[in-house]
């Protein structure tokens, strides 16, 4: 354990700096712009490639947008061991998880979408360990999945099914990922039972839109024990469930990595 916060205390302080290089870039970018702007050298027939010049700066400071978050989301994963290492909010880990596993899934030739309610729901267990889990499930279902295919991860804070606690419905898709809408019908089957002992649990779940295989889950049902989860893979799809930890509030701010 003293290892992983060696690592984490490690990746949290370069990530702080690299979001310095960051903004160092961004505003030489925007100061570059306004001074070609300003004279209007852009729009100078004397000036050689002013349009590319223009979409060169425009394309600076998009990318440095993207590293900036990836960079956030990168500092709040680094932080997670240290700072969550009993209980943790299932909802804002697993957003930061799935914005980290884009490139995975990309490499997967798939496409990733999340469905996750917008409020805090307080799990028991590390942080690094929820993620983690997520990150294998993600992986399970890539290996069985066609590619173009989409994997959507949701989190109903319940098991009972796509409601929550007293009528509360799964949020709609985040608009940081991509999405497209799902009819109905392209839905995988959910699920006919729950693994003995889960009912009323938090559940994850990872359903593909088109595969119907049953994922890979192996080493999920080993780590998900340990903090008295549990594993059901389905055709189509994975669930994921962890025990609720009603009686913590979750800390301010706590949906923001």
């Amino acid at each position: 354990m003293r290892d992983i916060l060696f690592a984490g205390r490690i990746l949290a302080s370069v990530t702080h700096e690299m979001q310095n290089v960051m903004a160092i870039i961004k505003e030489s970018g925007a100061l570059t712009d306004d001074i070609l702007s300003l004279n209007g050298l852009l729009e100078k027939p004397s000036l050689r490639h002013g349009d590319k010049l223009a979409a060169a700066l425009k394309n600076i400071q998009e990318q440095v947008g993207r590293g900036r978050n990836l960079m956030i989301m990168l500092n709040g994963f680094a932080h997670a061991a240290a700072d969550y290492p009993e209980r943790c909010d299932i909802v804002r880990f697993a957003r930061l998880i799935c914005v980290l596993a884009e490139r995975m899934v990309k490499l997967g030739e798939c496409s990733l979408e999340t469905e996750l309610a917008g409020k805090a729901e307080m799990v028991r267990g590390n942080a690094l360990m929820l993620m983690q889990a997520i990150f294998l499930g993600i992986e399970g279902m890539l290996a069985r999945c066609d590619k173009g295919d989409t994997l959507t991860v949701s989190v109903l804070p319940s098991a009972a099914g796509a409601c929550g606690r007293e009528g509360e419905s799964v949020a709609p898709k985040e608009k940081g990922l991509p999405a497209t809408e799902l009819e109905p019908a392209a839905r995988a089957p959910e699920p006919r039972s729950l693994p003995l002992g889960q009912d009323g649990r938090a559940q994850l779940r990872i359903s593909a839109r088109n595969s119907l295989m049953l994922p890979d889950s192996a080493g999920l049902e080993a780590l998900l024990a340990e903090n008295g989860g549990a594993c059901l893979p389905w055709p189509g799809g994975l669930s994921l469930f962890f025990v609720r930890d009603d009686e913590l509030a979750p800390e301010e701010g706590a949906m923001a990595p």
